[in-house]
């Protein structure tokens, strides 16, 4: 049986599909980020959704902690979004496959939960990932 303090610690970096489709519709105060690739996300996203994609070199400044997460965002427009947003929503951050947040603390996802929660943001991974995008 798994300790408490684990099933704590998961259940604040998860959020189910279903309580995102819930926010969504109900006007909650959500930011997404899509950290898939970027023709992934021009394919299909979630409405609303803020692309991240990272090349390796501003992937490890990040894990260095040398970069401010706006810095991660190309769109303009979305990233004056984000800036104006992060500390006042809950953030939701998905990719094409992130179903276990214990098994690469290295991934994109992880470290921008880490990042901003570190600077004061409220982020959660959005729970089996690989879900068919809104």
């Amino acid at each position: 049986m798994p300790c408490v303090d684990f099933v704590m610690k998961m259940s604040a970096d998860l959020c189910s599909p279903e309580w995102l489709i819930d926010s969504l519709r109900s006007g909650e105060k959500v930011l997404v980020l899509d950290c898939r690739p970027q023709n992934d996300f021009v394919r299909s996203h979630i409405q609303g959704a803020i692309n991240i994609s990272l090349p390796n070199l501003m992937l490890r400044r990040l894990r260095k902690g040398n970069l401010k997460t706006s810095c991660l965002i190309q769109n303009n427009e979305a990233k004056e979004a984000f800036n104006k947003l992060w500390k006042s929503h809950k953030i939701v951050i998905y990719d094409e496959c992130t179903t276990d947040l214990n098994s690469n603390p290295s991934t994109v996802v992880d470290l921008l939960m880490k990042k901003l929660r570190q600077d004061g943001g409220n982020a959660s991974c959005l729970a089996g990932a690989c879900i068919k995008i809104m």
